[in-house]
């Protein structure tokens, strides 16, 4: 399996972040009484900057549903060993110290015992001092300092690692590269539209004609998303 590099966009994440700080996203099960919502959040901010999920069973790191999704997605340690250990599909991180730490990245909470309980996600800083976003308790802008854990380790998001799609094999085989610019930056309207919340997306007249495979090509994460809307992802022709 062939994997591309694409960069971790931290402003989707941090934009991401502020816009369900004090929410709940409805594409997304609520687990604030389930054990708290802070690492669901923390996916979710993940994955607005990422935009590519890791579809492993049990190992990889997915939602799709509340009985459809890896322990990745929920669970404070497994996203630890999650991000510090993929070498495939979807973001991969490394731990540093704090003071490393970038908007976008994540950071935990753990207790003198030994175990971690808390994902806050980075989204500035103030004064030297660290601001992070969170769920369960919600908070915006909150400094680290406030949290009364006994310690933190930080999560430095490096990049993200992506299938290469049927969209480029499509291109080399047809001799179709007239339109790949044209194409592509429709593939990339959608993402937009879709990551700033709109319910409609309408696309390019004859987007269809011109790119009859773009509906297949798309990473299934983006396809569920489109199509999980109120209102469908429409193609105008």
């Amino acid at each position: 399996m062939e994997l591309l590099e694409k960069q971790y966009s931290r402003e989707k994440a941090v934009a991401y972040a502020r816009r369900w700080a004090f929410g709940r996203n409805p594409d997304y099960y609520d687990f604030s009484r389930l054990g708290g919502d802070c690492t669901n959040y923390a996916s979710q901010v993940l994955f607005a900057g990422a935009g590519v999920m890791n579809f492993t069973p049990t190992y990889g790191w997915y939602y799709r549903s509340l009985n459809d999704r890896t322990p990745s997605w929920t669970g404070v340690e497994y996203l630890y060993n999650f991000l510090v250990s993929n070498e495939g599909e979807g973001p991969y991180a490394k731990e540093v110290p704090l003071e490393e730490l970038e908007k976008g990245d994540l950071v935990q909470l753990g207790r003198a015992t030994g175990d971690w309980y808390h994902t806050p996600v980075v989204v500035g800083f103030k004064d030297g001092e660290i601001l992070v976003a969170a769920h369960s308790y919600d908070a915006y802008n909150r400094p680290l300092s406030t949290y009364p854990a006994a310690k933190f380790r930080g999560l430095h998001i490096l990049g993200v690692r992506e299938k290469r799609r049927r969209l480029h094999n499509f291109y080399e085989k047809s001799g179709a590269g007239k339109h790949r610019f044209f194409c592509e930056n429709v593939l990339i309207l959608a993402k937009n539209k879709v990551n700033s919340g709109k319910n409609k997306v309408k696309m390019p007249l004859n987007s269809v004609k011109i790119c009859p495979f773009l509906r297949y090509s798309m990473p299934f994460s983006l396809r569920m998303r489109l199509t999980s809307r109120s209102n469908p992802f429409s193609l105008g022709v």
